[in-house]
């Protein structure tokens, strides 16, 4: 009997992930972690820093008088709020919730929260690239989407293709598949050609459209089933 399939999220080298076409997480505005402004950023004319209370002619006075250093400091940190006032993203603690990164259908945890999506941007087109740390062979896969129509329909999978693009997914991929509705929003498993997904180094997803057909695809959960290459020689030796 072969080795049993499980699930290869520990032989993935999750930190060389790439997801193309993925709407990212907005990125931290300098307006808000930064002061002074850059000069680009200044209106034009303006002086930075605020130039010191001009002197107030007091007409009881012979002599003008200056504005008090509380109510000068008071004034500067008016200047300085009103132009640095804008409105704080509430705090959260996934990141990738808000960007839909690739990590919500991969990394175990956020994967089974069906809330968390890897969501296309431009178009309704994905490719989701997972090296692994060493040579596995591939038996079954796992690609799974909201009931909305935004689940992906047509997939290709390529093996040890690090470097694919949408300019060279059109070539014939290892396997092409068309989920079903109830594929693409259940648990059922792609079954692979395990003769041609051996010695695999790198996976590549290519999400051609979706069951909606829309402009917006989102993936909920990517699972890849198989075992590690070095693991079928140890089952076979101690066979022996």
């Amino acid at each position: 009997m072969g080795v049993p399939e499980t699930d290869l999220i520990e032989e993935m080298d999750l930190s060389s992930v790439e997801c193309l076409n993925m709407v990212r997480p907005p990125a931290r505005s300098r307006r808000l972690a930064r002061v002074p402004p850059t000069q680009d950023e200044r209106t034009a004319g303006e002086i930075y820093p605020p130039p010191d209370p001009p002197l107030v002619s007091d007409p009881r006075r012979s002599h003008p008088t200056h504005i008090p250093p509380s109510a000068r400091i008071r004034i500067r940190l008016t200047r300085r709020s009103h132009r640095a006032h804008i409105p704080r993203p509430p705090p959260s603690h996934n990141l990738q919730a808000t960007g839909k990164e690739w990590s919500n259908a991969v990394k175990p945890g956020y994967r089974e929260d069906a809330g968390l999506l890897c969501q296309s941007d431009d178009d309704e087109q994905l490719i989701v690239t997972i090296p692994f740390r060493q040579l596995v062979n591939l038996t079954s896969l796992i690609i799974r989407g909201p009931a909305d129509g935004t689940a992906p329909k047509k997939v290709k999978v390529f093996v040890n293709k690090p470097n694919l693009s949408f300019d060279n997914c059109g070539k014939k991929a290892t396997e092409t598949v068309s989920l079903t509705a109830e594929q693409a929003t259940g648990e059922d498993k792609i079954e692979l050609d395990f003769t041609q997904f051996q010695n695999v180094r790198v996976i590549s997803i290519f999400v051609d459209d979706n069951q909606g057909g829309g402009d917006v695809t989102n993936v909920s959960k990517i699972i890849v089933n198989g075992h590690p290459v070095h693991t079928t020689n140890m089952s076979e030796l101690k066979k022996c």
